[in-house]
């Protein structure tokens, strides 16, 4: 199978996968420049990043402003569990707290995808999150 029809077939999956955990505020992979809208409503988003564990690589929460923002969960999910080596993605999902939601505001994220060995040599990827009334 060519690495294009690999590819097709790891971005159809995954999104499959995004409509199977709700695409709801949810952005995927470094789509950092389309900002995530949050309301009261529902005040849990997600990003879903491309990851590869096995490369030594992974994504790790650099700054976000704790006071308005609480990290829920994070999670690694394999595309094939079949191929040893074959990457997937993570989900990371955060929470809104009631005072980023007083009045609309943008809130930024950061992320970086490096190796634990490696720290001082990384590039951020910023995530916008756009609060607004109810």
């Amino acid at each position: 199978m060519t690495k294009l029809k690999i590819s097709l077939l790891a971005i159809l999956f995954i999104l499959c996968s995004i409509t199977a955990f709700g695409a709801k505020n949810q952005i995927t992979f470094n789509s950092s420049d389309k900002p995530i809208m949050v309301n009261k409503s529902s005040a849990t988003f997600s990003v879903i990043l491309e990851s590869n564990p096995t490369t030594g690589y992974s994504w790790f929460l650099v700054k976000y402003d704790s006071n308005l923002i609480v990290p829920v969960s994070q999670k690694y999910y394999p595309l094939n569990t079949k191929l040893i080596g074959a990457g997937g993605y993570e989900k990371w999902v955060f929470r809104v707290k009631p005072a980023g939601l007083v009045v609309p505001q943008i809130i930024f994220v950061q992320l970086a995808y490096t190796r634990p060995w490696n720290l001082e040599n990384y590039k951020p990827v910023t995530f916008k999150v756009v609060t607004y009334g109810s």
